[in-house]
């Protein structure tokens, strides 16, 4: 047994899917979709895939070394996507190759099923209280908001606002509602200082991102002596190195991506990692289902596990035409049950997503401006 082939797949609504064959025909899934850049991760799942070619594909550490140290330049979030989309589909493939969940071969799950949240989607300010009660209508029992707009930064006006719109989220779901803040790097340290203190009388689970992570490790040290909160973070980085400065610095719920920091593997040794410094894990994950449900296989595993996001009803639809089923992403009272389908759980239509795929075509992220035309984080 053998693997013959490792391709990417760029479909038209951005998503990179890895395949890996067999020489015995049985395929394995993963996704390696970055945000902007997605054309560019394509190319390096296919690079990055020839040196596998020949290989056992359930030597998955064996090629999970080969493609992450392979190369004299490693990491960032191309390569490190790409790794994350191969390690995934060797996941998947080894899974349907022993007729077992993916959870099963991390050493078996720990809970029955995942917590998750929705994100609150909200137009203005007026409508965040009844978008929030939508959503626990849906069945979910936490929510999370990113309250902080681009003119807001910095300003007096901003902070209120942003305080206004996470009051008017905690009194419309409750007090027995998980409710989490995105600040999306988009405050200043002072301003973030000033949000943090403030925001604790609302008891949010976790506030996300009150800074850029490129900021330097002291500002993050001297939020997390200021407040009480939970601090979070990690989307934005990448091994589990990025990851320990994270701990160092003071934050307390990690936030990996398991489609961009190096796949399952590297998720769970972030989360290992994490348990040593009594931090939580809440894996980041706006994608689409084989992004999900990799991420819900780790999640089912980690005993320090918090919530998963996701966010298929916002961003992508549920089920795109190129999934015939999911089991592994059905839910109950707003958490994803563990399923005993073999592999990552999602069923993939390989005909229709060699249709699909056009010829590659760029992948970007819109560039946002400020109301003054000074560029602005995304």
């Amino acid at each position: 047994m053998r693997i013959t082939r490792v391709s990417a797949h760029h479909l038209p609504d951005d998503s990179v899917l890895c395949r890996i064959e067999t020489d015995d025909g049985l395929l394995g899934w993963g996704e390696a979709t970055l945000e902007g850049r997605s054309d560019v991760v394509a190319a390096a799942v296919d690079a990055a895939g020839e040196a596998l070619v020949g290989r056992d594909p359930l030597r998955i550490e064996d090629a999970w070394q080969s493609v992450a140290r392979g190369s004299y330049y490693r990491g960032g979030p191309v390569l490190s996507s790409a790794l994350a989309g191969i390690d995934n589909a060797l996941w998947d493939h080894a899974g349907r190759r022993r007729d077992e969940p993916v959870h099963a071969l991390l050493g078996g799950r720990v809970r029955e099923s995942a917590a998750a949240y929705a994100w609150v989607r909200w137009e203005s300010d007026a409508d965040i209280a009844a978008a929030s009660i939508r959503r626990l209508e849906e069945g979910y029992r936490a929510v999370k908001i990113a309250p902080l707009r681009q003119d807001d930064v910095g300003s007096p006006a901003g902070i209120h606002h942003v305080l206004s719109r996470v009051a008017a989220v905690r009194e419309a779901v409750g007090p027995d509602v998980s409710v989490m803040v995105d600040l999306h790097g988009r405050a200043t340290f002072a301003s973030a200082r000033s949000l943090l203190r403030e925001l604790e009388p609302l008891h949010p689970l976790f506030v996300e991102e009150p800074l850029r992570p490129d900021i330097d490790a002291s500002r993050w040290r001297a939020l997390a002596d200021v407040t009480a909160l939970p601090l979070a973070a990690g989307e934005r980085v990448h091994t589990r190195r990025d990851f320990l400065d994270l701990l160092r610095a003071g934050v307390t719920v990690l936030q990996p991506d398991v489609a961009h920091a190096g796949g399952i593997s590297e998720a769970r040794r972030i989360a290992d990692l994490a348990q040593l410094w009594d931090a939580g894990l809440a894996p980041h994950c706006p994608l689409g289902p084989l992004a999900l449900a990799a991420s819900v296989a780790v999640s089912l595993t980690a005993p320090n596990f918090l919530i998963q996001e996701q966010s298929l009803d916002i961003h992508r639809l549920a089920l795109p035409a190129w999934v015939t089923s999911a089991p592994a992403l059905q839910t109950a009272e707003g958490a994803f049950v563990a399923s005993a389908h073999p592999g990552l759980g999602v069923e993939i239509d390989d005909d229709l997503v060699r249709r699909l795929e056009p010829p590659r075509h760029p992948s970007r992220s819109p560039s946002w401006r400020a109301a003054d035309g000074s560029f602005a984080e995304w």
